[in-house]
């Protein structure tokens, strides 16, 4: 069902949004949107959101079977600047007969560039693909990021494993994070891994960490942290 409602509440997990997205403690900011909502957002579900360096909201989702990122201004209003009146939707493969994609994780940088990581998959068949993306201010690929703002997130994985990316972190000095799930064929017992990569800012993959700009795997059963000390 198409979600009609992107209260302001959604943003209390984004770093410095408090000021912005409430006046006042508890009261929702009449400022924003209709006395604090957005209603009839264009998107059916979100998987992330983060704040851009002046204030804009960036969240990204889907519309339908499609992954999408929406621009928001301060106000709540959509960014005519950024895509289609606010909205850049990114459809699968052309070739991918009745396929879906959709959006793990996403961050913006320092200079208001978006980062997304983007899977598609076909429904007919198990062929798949996931990529980095990064978007310009106005919603554009960067044709400097990889192969026309696209990179493939070839991790690597066991055979017949498979990988997503969950979360990307935009470092100052403009190389990019990404973490990675590892996760093994049905039945396939196997714990779990994790990786860490690190890109440059052009979209390769940065030599100087791990094995080739990527971490070395580990079980998920080794992030678990020990319980605090008492006292």
């Amino acid at each position: 069902m198409k979600q009609r409602i992107l209260s302001a509440a959604l943003f209390l997990s984004l770093p410095m949004t408090f000021t912005t997205v409430f006046a006042q403690a508890g009261h929702l900011d009449p400022t924003f949107g209709s006395a604090g909502v957005v209603e009839n957002t264009p998107l059916t579900s979100f998987t992330a959101a983060a704040l851009a360096a002046n204030g804009d909201i960036v969240v990204a989702g889907t519309i339908g079977s499609n992954a999408a990122i929406v621009r928001y201004l301060p106000t709540g209003a959509l960014d005519p600047s950024f895509g289609a009146g606010g909205i850049v939707t990114l459809p699968p493969p052309a070739s991918f007969f009745l396929g879906e994609s959709f959006t793990l994780a996403m961050a913006v940088q320092s200079n208001g560039k978006i980062l997304a990581t983007f899977y598609a998959f076909n429904n007919t068949s198990t062929d798949s693909q996931a990529v980095l993306l990064r978007l310009n201010v106005n919603g554009e690929p960067d044709a400097t990021f990889g192969s026309g703002g696209q990179v493939p997130l070839n991790f690597p994985v066991p055979a017949s494993w498979g990988a997503s990316a969950t979360l990307i972190l935009a470092q100052p000095d403009g190389k990019i994070l990404v973490t990675g799930n590892i996760t093994p064929p049905f039945r396939n017992h196997s714990a779990p891994l994790t990786l860490l990569a690190r890109y440059l800012s052009n979209g390769a993959l940065d030599p100087s960490f791990g094995t080739g700009g990527v971490s070395e795997l580990v079980t998920s059963t080794d992030l678990i942290l020990p319980p605090p000390s008492k006292g």
